[in-house]
Protein backbone atom coordinates (compact mmCIF):
# COMPACT_ATOMS: atom_id res chain seq x y z
CA UNK A 1 0.00 0.00 0.00
CA UNK A 2 2.75 2.33 0.71
CA UNK A 3 4.26 2.26 -2.95
CA UNK A 4 1.18 3.24 -4.50
CA UNK A 5 0.83 6.78 -2.36
CA UNK A 6 4.48 7.77 -3.16
CA UNK A 7 3.33 6.57 -7.32
CA UNK A 8 0.21 9.04 -7.21
CA UNK A 9 2.54 12.12 -6.71
CA UNK A 10 4.87 11.03 -9.53
CA UNK A 11 2.57 10.10 -11.77
CA UNK A 12 0.46 13.80 -11.04
CA UNK A 13 4.08 15.34 -11.49
CA UNK A 14 4.54 13.80 -14.71
CA UNK A 15 1.42 14.66 -16.37
CA UNK A 16 1.14 17.90 -15.63
CA UNK A 17 5.42 18.22 -16.74
CA UNK A 18 3.58 17.12 -20.26
CA UNK A 19 0.51 18.97 -20.46
CA UNK A 20 3.21 22.13 -20.09
CA UNK A 21 5.37 19.94 -23.26
CA UNK A 22 2.54 20.24 -25.04
CA UNK A 23 1.35 23.20 -24.71
CA UNK A 24 5.13 24.74 -25.52
CA UNK A 25 5.24 22.19 -28.59
CA UNK A 26 3.06 24.38 -30.58
CA UNK A 27 4.60 28.15 -29.62
CA UNK A 28 7.29 29.28 -32.01
CA UNK A 29 7.88 32.52 -30.37
CA UNK A 30 5.66 34.74 -32.41
CA UNK A 31 2.46 34.31 -31.13
CA UNK A 32 0.73 37.83 -31.23
CA UNK A 33 -3.13 38.81 -31.01
CA UNK A 34 -3.54 42.36 -31.66
CA UNK A 35 -6.61 44.36 -30.90
CA UNK A 36 -6.03 46.90 -33.65
CA UNK A 37 -8.99 47.22 -36.18
CA UNK A 38 -9.01 49.48 -39.37
CA UNK A 39 -12.08 51.06 -39.72
CA UNK A 40 -13.21 53.91 -42.24
CA UNK A 41 -11.04 53.12 -44.98
CA UNK A 42 -11.93 54.94 -47.93
CA UNK A 43 -9.96 56.13 -51.66
CA UNK A 44 -9.41 59.94 -52.06
CA UNK A 45 -8.09 62.12 -54.96
CA UNK A 46 -6.28 64.52 -51.93
CA UNK A 47 -6.35 64.36 -47.99
CA UNK A 48 -5.94 67.33 -45.84
CA UNK A 49 -1.92 66.63 -45.15
CA UNK A 50 -2.22 67.80 -40.96
CA UNK A 51 -5.08 65.09 -40.30
CA UNK A 52 -4.46 62.59 -42.86
CA UNK A 53 -8.12 62.46 -43.18
CA UNK A 54 -9.78 62.41 -47.09
CA UNK A 55 -10.56 65.73 -48.67
CA UNK A 56 -12.31 64.73 -52.01
CA UNK A 57 -13.44 60.90 -51.59
CA UNK A 58 -13.61 58.79 -54.60
CA UNK A 59 -13.38 54.87 -56.28
CA UNK A 60 -12.85 56.65 -59.73
CA UNK A 61 -9.71 58.21 -61.41
CA UNK A 62 -8.59 60.01 -64.32
CA UNK A 63 -5.20 58.47 -66.24
CA UNK A 64 -4.08 61.90 -65.60
CA UNK A 65 -4.38 61.85 -61.94
CA UNK A 66 -1.17 62.67 -59.86
CA UNK A 67 -1.80 60.61 -56.52
CA UNK A 68 -4.74 58.23 -55.62
CA UNK A 69 -5.01 57.84 -51.42
CA UNK A 70 -6.38 55.26 -49.55
CA UNK A 71 -7.06 56.65 -45.68
CA UNK A 72 -8.68 55.46 -42.78
CA UNK A 73 -8.33 54.85 -39.03
CA UNK A 74 -6.32 52.64 -36.82
CA UNK A 75 -7.85 51.79 -33.15
CA UNK A 76 -6.40 50.35 -30.39
CA UNK A 77 -3.04 49.42 -32.03
CA UNK A 78 -0.50 48.15 -29.23
CA UNK A 79 2.28 50.23 -29.71
CA UNK A 80 4.96 49.15 -32.56
CA UNK A 81 1.76 47.75 -34.80
CA UNK A 82 2.39 47.66 -38.51
CA UNK A 83 0.10 48.65 -41.03
CA UNK A 84 0.76 48.06 -44.59
CA UNK A 85 -1.06 48.73 -47.66
CA UNK A 86 -0.56 46.48 -51.20
CA UNK A 87 -1.62 47.90 -54.13
CA UNK A 88 -2.77 45.72 -57.39
CA UNK A 89 -3.28 46.64 -60.84
CA UNK A 90 -5.72 43.90 -62.53
CA UNK A 91 -4.58 41.62 -59.93
CA UNK A 92 -1.22 41.96 -60.64
CA UNK A 93 0.74 43.23 -57.47
CA UNK A 94 2.57 46.95 -58.29
CA UNK A 95 4.09 48.00 -54.71
CA UNK A 96 3.30 48.00 -51.21
CA UNK A 97 4.28 50.62 -47.80
CA UNK A 98 4.16 50.15 -44.15
CA UNK A 99 3.95 52.36 -41.39
CA UNK A 100 3.84 51.88 -37.38
CA UNK A 101 0.48 52.88 -35.61
CA UNK A 102 0.04 52.53 -31.86
CA UNK A 103 -3.47 53.89 -30.25
CA UNK A 104 -5.77 55.19 -32.25
CA UNK A 105 -4.86 57.69 -35.44
CA UNK A 106 -5.75 58.10 -39.04
CA UNK A 107 -3.50 57.17 -41.62
CA UNK A 108 -3.05 57.57 -45.55
CA UNK A 109 -0.70 56.12 -48.42
CA UNK A 110 -0.40 56.99 -51.19
CA UNK A 111 0.74 56.16 -54.83
CA UNK A 112 1.96 58.52 -57.01
CA UNK A 113 0.72 58.02 -61.21
CA UNK A 114 3.41 56.90 -63.94
CA UNK A 115 4.84 60.17 -66.28
CA UNK A 116 2.80 58.61 -69.09
CA UNK A 117 -0.47 58.01 -67.01
CA UNK A 118 -2.39 55.48 -65.17
CA UNK A 119 -3.35 52.71 -67.04
CA UNK A 120 -7.24 52.44 -67.09
CA UNK A 121 -8.71 49.54 -65.47
CA UNK A 122 -9.44 48.04 -61.70
CA UNK A 123 -6.95 48.29 -58.96
CA UNK A 124 -7.27 47.46 -55.49
CA UNK A 125 -5.53 48.15 -52.68
CA UNK A 126 -5.65 45.77 -49.68
CA UNK A 127 -4.90 46.71 -45.59
CA UNK A 128 -3.17 44.80 -43.49
CA UNK A 129 -2.35 44.92 -39.56
CA UNK A 130 0.77 43.19 -38.79
CA UNK A 131 0.77 40.83 -41.68
CA UNK A 132 -3.38 39.89 -41.44
CA UNK A 133 -5.14 40.90 -44.55
CA UNK A 134 -7.96 43.55 -42.94
CA UNK A 135 -10.01 45.03 -45.76
CA UNK A 136 -9.95 45.36 -49.28
CA UNK A 137 -10.71 48.53 -51.49
CA UNK A 138 -11.31 48.60 -55.14
CA UNK A 139 -11.28 51.52 -57.62
CA UNK A 140 -11.17 52.17 -61.34
CA UNK A 141 -8.86 54.25 -63.55
CA UNK A 142 -10.99 55.62 -67.07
Amino acid sequence: MEKNRNVFPLMTILALAGIMLVSLAGCTGEFSVSTAKISDAVMAASINPNTQEPVQKTNVFAPSTSVVYVCGKVSNAPSDTKVQSQWFYENEFITSAEITASGTDTFSFSLAGPATGWPTGNYEVKLLIDGKEKTTLSFMVR
